[in-house]
C-alpha cells in the first residue's frame, strides 16, 4: 500500500522526469501507460460488473455498497491525477503552452476546484457507463456488444476517413496498425469513461471527438434509463428509473 504515496511524492517532485540512458521512454510516461491499461482493462470493467452484481444481488452487505464507492473514487481519483500530471509537467508545458496550462500556477483555491472538477467529471462518466451497462444486459450482453462496438467503430471510421488511422508512434507494417488499433482502442475508452481530459490533444481522440464523446455518454445514459432501464433484480415492482428518483 506505499506504493501510491511513493509514485505520487516522486511525480510531484519530477524524479520520474528523469529518463535514463537506453530506455525507450521516462519514467513520467512509463507510469502513466500502466495507469491507462490499469484503467481500461480492470477498473473500468470492474465498476461495471460491481454495480450489476450489487443490483442483482439478493442480500446485500454493507461492504458490496463500500467496495462499489472505493471503485469508482479510485478509478475517478486516477483519471484526474494523470490530467493533473500531464498538465503541469514542466517539459508539456513548455512546447504546448495553448494546450496545457489549464490549472493554475498561482491560485491553489482555483487549483483545488480544477482538481476537483475532474475528480467529479470522471466519477460521473463511471457511473453512467456502468448504469447504461447494465440497463442494456437487460436485453441480453449482444446488446452491450452493439452499443459499445458502434461507438468505437464510428470513432475508427472517422480517424480513418481523415487519414489519421496511424498512432503516431512510428511503427510500420503490421506492428504499426496493431499498435495503432490498440492506442486508439485505450484512448478511446479512456476518455468515454474517465472523462480523461488529455485525450483532447490531436494526436490522440482530438477535441470534436473529446465533445462527441461527452455528448454520446449523456445520451446513452439517458436512453438506457429512459427505454430500457427495467431491473429484474431484487427491487420489487422497481426500477432504475424509480431508483434514480428516490422511488
Amino acid at each position: 500500500m506505499l506504493n501510491p504515496g511513493v509514485d505520487a511524492w516522486r511525480s510531484a517532485t519530477f524524479t520520474l522526469s528523469k529518463r535514463e540512458e537506453g530506455t525507450t521512454m521516462d519514467p513520467m510516461t512509463e507510469l502513466n501507460c500502466t495507469r491507462c491499461l490499469e484503467l481500461v482493462l480492470e477498473s473500468v470493467p470492474g465498476t461495471a460488473l460491481q454495480l450489476a452484481a450489487l443490483i442483482y444481488a439478493k442480500e446485500v452487505d454493507n461492504v458490496a455498497y463500500f467496495a462499489l464507492a472505493s471503485k469508482y473514487l479510485a478509478a475517478g481519483s486516477m483519471s484526474a491525477y494523470m490530467s493533473w500530471d500531464w498538465d503541469i509537467d514542466k517539459r508539456n508545458r513548455g512546447p504546448q503552452p495553448y494546450f496545457h496550462g489549464y490549472i493554475p500556477k498561482e491560485s491553489l483555491e482555483r487549483r483545488g476546484i480544477i482538481g476537483s472538477f475532474l475528480f467529479i467529471c470522471s466519477v460521473c462518466c463511471l457511473i453512467v457507463r456502468s448504469l447504461a451497462c447494465v440497463c442494456f444486459a437487460q436485453e441480453g450482453l449482444v446488446c452491450i456488444a452493439i452499443v459499445l462496438a458502434c461507438e468505437m467503430l464510428i470513432y475508427l471510421f472517422v480517424k480513418a476517413s481523415v487519414g489519421d488511422s496511424i498512432y503516431w508512434i512510428p511503427n510500420d507494417g503490421v506492428i504499426g496498425f496493431v499498435v495503432a488499433f490498440l492506442t486508439r482502442f485505450v484512448a478511446k475508452v479512456q476518455v468515454d469513461w474517465t472523462f480523461f481530459v488529455q485525450t483532447r490533444h490531436p494526436n490522440e481522440v482530438g477535441g470534436v471527438g473529446f465533445c462527441w464523446s461527452v455528448v454520446s455518454t449523456v445520451v446513452i445514459g439517458v436512453i438506457s434509463i429512459t427505454v430500457v432501464g427495467e431491473i429484474q433484480g431484487p427491487f420489487e415492482n422497481g426500477t432504475i428509473k424509480n431508483i434514480m428518483i428516490g422511488g
